[in-house]
This record gives C-alpha cells, structure tokens and sequence, in this order.
C-alpha cells in the first residue's frame, strides 16, 4: 500500500471514530470533561443508601432537540442507550433491601444509567451482578432549566422512607423510596 493510499486510510477511520463517537461525547465531551461528581447518603441507623453521579450537562439540550426530530430521533435514542450501557453516569449502594415505588430493590450495588424505551419515555436503570431493575420516569415539565443532571436523596415524610429527585432540562421526576423492615 502507497503512503499516499494509507494517509486516507487512516484519515478516513478517524473520521469513522469521530463521527461514531457522539454517545461517548454525552459523558466524555467536552462539554463534560470537568463535570463533578456528586456523593449522597441517608441514613436510618444501620441502614444506609448511597448515592453518586456525576453531573453531566447532557450537550447543552442538543439531545432534546434531536429527541424532538422525527428525523434523528430513533438514532438519538439508540446513541443515548448504547452510552448508557458503555458509561453509566452513576452508583447506589444499598445496605438494605428497598422498594421505589411499587418495585423492589435487593442491597446491593447498582450502577445507575439512564435510557429511553421504544415509546421515547425515559427511565432509569440500576444495573447489578445478580439483575437490573428498570423503572419508568413520569417527568413533570417545569419553568426553570436544570443544566446538568442532577440526583438527589431526601427524607420521606415518614420513618424509614425517602425520595429520589431527578431533574435534567425542563423535566423532574419524584420517586418513592421505602426501606425494607
């Protein structure tokens, strides 16, 4: 092979690995680069949930508009899943079992990821050893713009109980966290 043939070769496969790299970029870009990592715990004596993320600004809401186009929504999706599953954004620790919501939840440690389903919902995934729980987000759309991910534990309003608050973009969502007795 010439020098000439194998410079556009080589030309041509960084151009492939750029052009391919757009899911990678949604946690490793630059827009990402210094994103910080955020750490949570609450506890209820012995028993402990932690929590940690790191903050991404998700490209500044390019995803959202690309989600919106009929056009590249579907390669949106995928890029976004494929991410999820290469780099989960986050971890929770359980020290005990929990339900959120109506969903149980072994102790544990799951790598937290975030990924749309076929309907274009998005839902949050907490990936273990042993198996992964899948949950629905029911996004509520509010005034102020939330720039980078943010996750968040609260005490609940009764013993043994807490929230998990996620908000991105213009959407937030609530979940119910219960502690197993």
């Amino acid at each position: 092979m010439s020098r000439f043939a194998l410079k556009r070769l080589c030309t041509a496969l960084a151009v492939i690995v750029v052009c391919s790299s757009s899911a990678f970029a949604q946690r490793m870009g630059s827009s990402n680069r210094n994103a910080p990592t955020v750490g949570q715990t609450i506890a209820f004596g012995d028993k402990t949930i932690e929590l940690s993320y790191t903050a991404i600004t998700w490209a500044g809401g390019q995803w959202a508009a690309q989600l919106a186009d009929e056009a590249t929504r579907g390669d949106m999706r995928a890029a976004i899943n494929k991410s999820a599953e290469r780099t989960p954004l986050g971890t929770l620790k359980l020290a005990t079992g929990i339900a959120i919501g109506e969903t149980k939840v072994a102790a544990g440690t799951y790598k937290v990821a975030f990924t749309i389903d076929e309907k274009f919902g998005w839902q949050v995934s907490l990936i273990g050893e042993a198996a992964t729980v899948t949950l629905p987000l029911t996004l509520k759309t509010v005034d102020d713009d939330q720039k980078r991910l943010a996750l968040g534990l609260r005490a609940g309003e009764k013993d043994f109980t807490a929230e998990l608050v996620i908000a991105f973009g213009k959407s937030r969502c609530l979940l119910p966290v219960t502690l197993e007795k």
